[in-house]
């Protein structure tokens, strides 16, 4: 037991480390990159991004999240090569698509007519960002955490020195154009590292490639759908910025969401991985998960409430010193901002109650009512950007205080289950 646990240990070293090393490096970078590019390219990036977050869960049908399931190594072979296989499809039919019907597909939206030149990358780019998730899942299946953490690493450190040496250089589209080249490497790397591993597909038919797709259909089935609306309600404000105002505008939005966001996803994985293992464990051994709940949300409050304060107070200036006078809107954005993210920072984390719990439902209509609450905003036009900041502020302060209480629902209907079983 105590060789699993050390590791269990090392694993999770290995992982978050990476990450957290991978992350910073684009953060590192904003201040010199924000002084080379201007908002309105950033705008453009933004919304590259968000859409290529949807597409490349999309044209895989999810079957990325089932690679680590089968017991054995041949299936999850199949399973990798039918996912990624179905990818590369799919990805050639929204080529035709875009290629066909692009320009309409953007005017109906009310995106800049500068994403024109680009849609013919987004096929591309979703087909690279699937096979990111896909043989990402690989890595995790076989207990590669190490090579993952080397791509996730490398992976940032290509993709920002891209987007240095091309606005250094081009200047125009090298956000965009560096950051495909860094999924380009990011794809070599991971066949380089499969096939050091794992070596390759060879003698995986056609039928045992259908027969694991079948055998995790619900991956696609039910699933994808709870993973898209997911995704979708993270890029509407971002999508919807573009639309009701400019492009500099929904840069500077970004720009406010990815500091905010930082934070709360290293927390997020530093946690994760934890409370989920201390969970399972009481819950098997019948204790109450009570004290530990309160303990981890007295910690994530007393730290939301430090970054809250303070960017509120300093966000404004501190974005202007660190990254130019131009954006001193999105300090203005992320100072009101902050108080959403600081909910998410404390809630998200203690959502692992109801995998645990098992109630996958009420999560799935959470992230459902979520959805809807973001689709209101476009029902709110002729505002001006921080009135619009404000209501985007208030439904999702709304959307997670929801969410807060399903998840205390769920800890005393346990808790009184409990208390029932020790009587």
């Amino acid at each position: 037991m105590k060789f699993r646990w050390s590791d269990f240990t090392k694993d999770s070293v290995s992982n978050i480390s990476g990450t957290i090393l991978a992350q910073s490096i684009p953060i590192l970078m904003q201040p010199v990159l924000r002084r080379i590019y201007s908002p309105e390219e950033f705008g453009l990036a933004a919304v590259y991004f968000s859409i290529i977050t949807v597409l490349c869960v999309a044209v895989g049908l999810n079957f990325h999240s089932a690679i680590v399931l089968p017991k054995s190594e041949r299936e999850a072979k199949a399973l990798l090569l039918g996912s990624t296989l179905i990818a590369l499809i799919s990805s050639v039919i929204l080529g035709v698509i875009l290629f066909l019907f692009g320009k309409q597909i953007v005017h109906f939206f009310g995106w800049g007519e500068q994403l024109i030149p680009w849609l013919y990358l987004i096929p591309i780019s979703a087909f690279l960002n699937s096979v990111h998730l896909s043989f990402g899942s690989w890595l995790t299946r076989v207990r590669a955490y190490r090579a993952s953490a080397i791509n996730k690493v490398s992976r940032r450190f290509f993709e920002s020195g891209f987007q240095l040496g091309l606005g250094l250089t081009l200047q125009k589209g090298g956000l965009l154009l560096g950051t495909w080249l860094g999924d380009v490497m990011n794809a070599v790397t991971y066949w380089i590292q499969f096939r050091r591993i794992s070596g390759d597909f060879r003698g995986i038919s056609l039928e045992e490639m259908k027969a694991a797709l079948y055998r995790y259909i619900d991956f696609f089935r039910i699933s994808l759908w709870t993973n898209l609306l997911s995704k979708v309600s993270y890029i509407i404000p971002i999508l919807l910025a573009e639309r009701l105002y400019a492009s500099a505008i929904t840069g500077q939005l970004d720009l406010g969401r990815q500091l905010l966001a930082l934070p709360l996803s290293l927390i997020t994985v530093g946690l994760a991985q934890v409370m989920l293992q201390q969970l399972s464990i009481k819950v098997n051994d019948n204790q109450s998960i009570i004290p530990l709940i309160k303990k981890v949300f007295l910690i994530l409050f007393g730290m939301s409430l430090l970054v809250t304060l303070g960017m509120m107070i300093f966000g404004e200036s501190l974005f202007v010193f660190i990254f130019g006078e131009e954006w001193r809107l999105g300090g203005i954005l992320a100072s009101w901002l902050v108080m959403s993210y600081a909910l998410r920072f404390v809630v998200v984390p203690l959502s692992n109650v109801l995998m645990v719990l098992e109630r996958l439902k009420w999560n799935s209509l959470w992230q459902l009512f979520y959805f809807c609450s973001m689709l209101m905003l476009f029902l709110i036009e002729g505002l001006d950007v921080l009135t619009w900041i404000k209501v985007l502020v208030l439904l999702d302060v709304l959307a997670y205080s929801i969410y807060g209480v399903i998840i205390w629902k769920a800890i005393r209907q346990y808790e009184a289950k409990l208390s029932s079983i020790q009587a």
